[in-house]
This record gives structure tokens, sequence and C-alpha cells, in this order.
């Protein structure tokens, strides 16, 4: 096989229109192939990211003086798949005596002579030459060969890099920071960016909003921070390069898949005497059947729930444990109805206190007499007009049992019989 310096075409938006008796030639059939190729990775590389997506675990032995990295799958930037079908294996002593003199090594030599340093694997999108077979030549040109390559073999290549690894580019910069996920981008002098001062405003005016408003304002406030980032994305400008025009500016080629720290040689540098590697570092994505099963779909936001399994009474005193802290201000004396039923009269009142804990994660009722042996109706306020709030500002929403269904913001009243 031969390496070949420059990867498959990708044209997306240039098709070939075939027609009856169309003659065709080399180009014909490259543009045809191109523009499927470009469809998939211009879809994987914008609306799917980067990073693993299945295997690639990145192992030190040090037994053998190796570090490994297991079979598995991975996108780049570029909406390439990078594979790995077979173990693959670097010889780490021999592999620092290539590098030792690295700037970005930086290798600390121990009193005994041993020598510690950080390195990091990445993967990159290799493209091999295959398979010569005969070919016509063409005189025209000048051509000399008698055989031509007829296949392209996209694989990958493994490299281990000195020094730590960087940090991976994180998109969609204003939507994580309307989630709370990323600090805001500031000046020279500290002040947030125009961009991101807007959605730092509207976050600001959706705590402002009554409890039953802010659902439907966040939503806005997350499309509007998606939209700015969407219209501040750069594409590449390499007049050369048609794949990085494609695809955004800082787009990553190599793909970080684990940091190895503190990998130590012995005095004599042939021998791997301890490290570790660390997968988790790496970028990776999440199939959508994940995601539609839950694990990566955000619940509807509700207000505190009380947590059924850990309720407990003990003499006089009903401990009620939350999902999430309540706002104190909103457990007052109206939020409580504390009943008993008495055979032959009704329901009547049944005197208690309502208190939250110091750090509002659960609610004490406290009878004024036992209430064992009658039966007493507990009802905490979720709705209404005086409902608890948790801390998010949202009302108490049942127990854990219950299931948002649409109506978290207006609340559900928490009831308990003995």
């Amino acid at each position: 096989m031969a390496e070949q310096t420059t990867t498959l075409p990708n044209r997306p938006y240039q098709a070939v229109r075939y027609h009856y008796g169309m003659l065709l030639g080399v180009d014909d059939f490259e543009t045809d192939q191109s523009y499927h190729r470009g469809k998939i990775r211009l879809h994987q590389g914008w609306l799917h990211g980067f990073g693993t997506v299945w295997g690639l675990g990145v192992s030190l032995a040090p037994e053998a003086g190796e570090v490994r990295v297991a079979p598995g799958l991975a996108l780049d930037g570029f909406g390439r798949e990078l594979h790995v079908d077979v173990l693959q294996c670097l010889n780490l002593p021999t592999w620092y005596a290539e590098h030792r003199d690295d700037a970005e090594l930086a290798p600390v030599v121990g009193e005994d002579g041993s020598i510690t340093f950080t390195a990091h694997v990445v993967i990159r999108h290799l493209a091999c030459l295959a398979r010569p077979v005969p070919a016509l030549i063409d005189t025209c040109a000048g051509g000399s060969s008698e055989t031509a390559y007829s296949r392209v073999l996209e694989t990958a290549e493994l490299l281990l890099v000195p020094g730590p690894a960087p940090a991976w580019p994180r998109g969609h910069h204003l939507l994580r920071l309307a989630q709370g996920l990323d600090a805001p981008a500031t000046d020279e002098d500290g002040n947030p960016q125009p961009d991101d001062q807007a959605v730092l405003d509207a976050l600001a005016a959706l705590a402002a909003l009554p409890a039953g408003e802010q659902a439907t304002a966040r939503e806005d406030v997350l499309r509007q921070a998606a939209i700015r980032d969407a219209l501040a994305v750069v594409t590449g400008s390499d007049e050369d390069d048609v794949e990085a025009q494609l695809f955004a500016d800082g787009a990553p080629r190599d793909i970080v898949l684990a940091q190895l720290n503190d990998v130590v040689l012995n005095a004599a540098a042939d021998t791997v005497t301890g490290g570790e590697a660390d997968n988790l570092i790496r970028p990776v994505l999440v199939a959508t059947q994940a995601l539609q099963s839950g694990g990566g779909v955000a619940a509807p936001a509700t207000g505190p729930q009380v947590v059924a399994s850990g309720i407990t009474l003990a003499g006089t005193t009903l401990t009620l444990p939350l999902t999430r802290a309540v706002a104190g201000d909103s457990v007052k004396p109206a939020a409580l109805t504390s009943t008993r039923f008495v055979a032959g009269t009704g329901w009547e009142d049944f005197a208690a206190t309502l208190t939250a804990a110091a750090d509002g994660l659960s609610l004490t009722v406290e009878f004024a007499a036992d209430p064992a042996g009658s039966r007493v109706r507990v009802l905490l306020a979720g709705s209404g007009g005086k409902p608890i709030l948790g801390d998010n500002f949202l009302p108490l929403y049942g127990d854990t049992g219950s299931n948002p269904d649409g109506n978290a913001a207006l609340g559900r009243d928490f009831v308990w019989t003995n």
C-alpha cells in the first residue's frame, strides 16, 4: 500500500446529471462518489460532532512495556470515520528514546534515576492507496507507468504525543452558557462579550418571571442562544482545501483518546514500572437510541418532590425527605393542612406545625399529639395561591411517584395518610 497525501474529495453540492448516451469518464465517477461522501460527512460533522463512537480503550501494559489501543470507531471534526480493527501496541521505551529531547515531553528524573513523563494518545484519519492493477498509458500526458492503484483504503493512524492532552474544542458556547455549563467569555476588562451578556440578561429576566411562565420562557432563551451560536460559526477559509471550507474553523483532525499520566521508566529507560491511562478525558458521541431512552433527554423541570421511600414517622414527628431544596420563605402554615377522622363526627383539624431543614432538603411535620391509632391526613400545598416552592421557584410536585405530565410548573399537592 502507498499512503495517499490527499483524502478523497467531498463535493456535497455537486452531483452528476446522467443522460442517455452520456460518455462517462473518471471525473464523472469521482464526482458521483464525492457527492454522496460529502453529504454523509457534512451530516456527521455538523449534526453529530466528533469523538469516540465505541471502543478504542487505551491501556498500559507495564510488564510488556507497551501502551495498547483496543479496536473501535470514532469520528473526527470533518465527519470522517476513524476505525481500528485489531489491537494496536506501541513500545514505550523505544518511543521514549525517539522523543526524550522533545520540549513538550519535559521528563522528570528522580533521585534513583527513574524517568517520569506524561503523554497522550490521539487518532487521526489516514487514507492509503492499494491494489495496483494494469492501466492504459495516457501518451499525451507523458505517462510511463503501466499500473495504477485501484483502491483507497480509509483507516486511521494512532499517535503518542508528548505532553498533556490539549482541551478539545467545545462548540455551542452560548447554549452551554444558557444551560449553566460554560462561564461567560469576557473582554480585556473582564466584561462579558455582547452575545454572552445578552444570554445573561435573558436568564436574569427568566428568574424574575412567575413560576408558571418560566418553562416556556426558558425554551425561548435556549432557542435564541442556539441561534446566536449558529450565526457566529465561521467556516474554513483555506482556498486550497475544499474539505476545510465545508466545516467550522477549529474542527479537529486529531481526536484525543487518553492521557498517559506519570509513566515511569527505570534509570536505564528500558522498563516501564508505573503509570496510568486516563480514558475519561476523551470526547464521546452518544447513540440517539440512548438519548431517546432518557439518558440524555432532560425531564421536564419540576419543583421538589417528596421521596416516598424515605418518609418516616417517629412518635409525633413526620419527616419528609425531598429531591431538591425548598425556598424556606415558602414553608408557611398556610401550606399545611392536617386533619384527623373521628368516628361519628368526621374530619376535624389535627394540630401540627411545618418546618424545613436548614439545608431545605427535608420537611418536618410535628403533630401536637401522637397520631398512632387515628386516621390522620396531611396535605402539603403544591398548587393554589401559596404553594411550597423549590429553590428553582417551581412549586412542590407531589412525591417521586408523580410523573411530569406537561403541567409540572403548576405543581401538585402531596398527601400523606397513616
